[in-house]
């Protein structure tokens, strides 16, 4: 009797089980496929990171965000150093971002931003926006003579690219586009890291009293007091504020020292 060739112990295998073996063939071929062209992909972002170290990407996080420890994700995009045709061209990674509370809201501390993601390197930017006076410095109340024009400045800054999408509110109505009141108007300029924007309102009245809001679409905001006076000094008013803040102070100091 002669001994089975490896030919009739396949048969014989295959005359078992026929499809139990070609399957399992199958799924480690597919397996086998899928490592290697996860393994090809691989190569390929490790090479384009090398190739360009000094991209940058950037993102925008809520100045409200401050205010509490929150874990964002946000869209990363790649502003420069992409060539042409390149898989990173459209395509965004997502990094998590750490922002510690600030001790005081209203002070104007950097955020101390946590981030992890993907190379190449990113780097996070906390937009500024702020309404200012003449001499630059922020306001909390402004004063305004009856029929006189309301001028006020917004400045914003610590942004990626120069803008323009900087909108007024005076209260929750948008000013931008007000044809209801008018004499009401909105200039905004863009500057290298951000923007100047101006909102003029003719012939001021009792009605335009109110809290205004300067915005940087829905990432930062500012906003301002102003009272319109009927037969007052606005420039007595403003130094009548500040007079009895510096009597406050004294007296308290008075109290100290006795």
């Amino acid at each position: 009797m002669t001994s089975p060739s490896g030919l009739d112990i396949v048969f014989s295998q295959y005359a078992q089980d026929p499809y139990e073996d070609f399957n399992e063939m199958l799924r480690r071929e597919r397996e086998n496929t899928n490592r290697v062209a996860k393994e090809k992909k691989t190569r390929l972002r490790r090479k384009d990171a090398v190739a360009k170290p000094n991209s940058t990407r950037s993102f925008v996080m809520s100045r409200h965000q401050r205010r509490g420890l929150k874990l964002i994700k946000i869209s990363v995009i790649d502003l420069c150093n992409n060539s042409p045709g390149s898989d990173s061209d459209n395509e965004s990674d997502n990094v998590i971002i750490t922002a510690p509370p600030a001790k005081d809201p209203k002070a104007d501390n950097p955020a101390k931003i946590g981030i992890k993601g993907k190379s190449p390197p990113v780097f996070g930017i906390v937009p500024k926006v702020e309404i200012v006076d003449e001499r630059g410095r922020p306001l909390q109340d402004k004063f305004y003579k009856e029929g006189s024009i309301i001028e006020l400045r917004c400045v914003v800054s610590e942004v990626p690219q120069p803008t323009r999408q900087v909108n007024w509110k005076h209260g929750s109505r948008l000013l931008n586009y007000d044809t209801k009141r008018g004499g009401v108007s909105v200039k905004t300029e863009a500057t290298s890291n951000g923007a100047l924007s101006r909102l003029y309102i003719a012939n001021a009245n009792r009605n335009d009293s109110g809290n205004y809001t300067c915005s940087l679409a829905d990432v930062a905001a500012s906003a301002v007091s102003v009272h319109v006076l009927r037969g007052e000094n606005p420039l007595a008013m403003q130094r009548g504020g500040a007079a009895s803040c510096s009597d406050s102070l004294l007296a308290i100091l008075a109290a100290f020292v006795s």
